[in-house]
């Protein structure tokens, strides 16, 4: 399986992202689902596979509960995107959880340390 890469890969991500995001935001029914954030999708170059990243407030239940909700929701998410994107192909979508904000949190917090120190 390769990852990335390719232009055409990339762009179906970002139509992903943005189909997904799309349904979160117009309320996809399911209560594990509220606020979360899609980040980005990674779709492997045969366009077949696909990760897809979320940030949401909380701990690692609440994470838990996100992936929860995204893999009871994939059939329904592929079904939509099948009957709206014309894609031969429907990736089938891993569920991963972005920490990219919660690490942007905490050098935030240890350069306001270093400067309170430093005062």
């Amino acid at each position: 399986m390769k990852w990335g890469g390719a232009k055409r890969s990339q762009r179906v991500g970002d139509l992903l992202q943005r189909e997904i995001a799309g349904l979160l935001h117009k309320g996809l029914k399911d209560p594990r689902l509220e606020d979360v954030s899609i980040t980005g999708v990674d779709v492997t170059a045969d366009l077949r596979e696909a990760i897809l990243y979320f940030q949401v407030r909380g701990g690692d239940d609440r994470i838990r509960q996100v992936v929860d909700g995204f893999e009871s929701a994939q059939a329904f998410l592929r079904g939509h995107l099948g009957r709206v994107l014309y894609l031969r192909h429907i990736p089938h979508f891993t569920f991963r959880y972005d920490p990219t904000l919660d690490r942007a949190r905490r050098i935030e917090s240890l350069l306001r340390e270093i400067s309170e120190t430093k005062a």
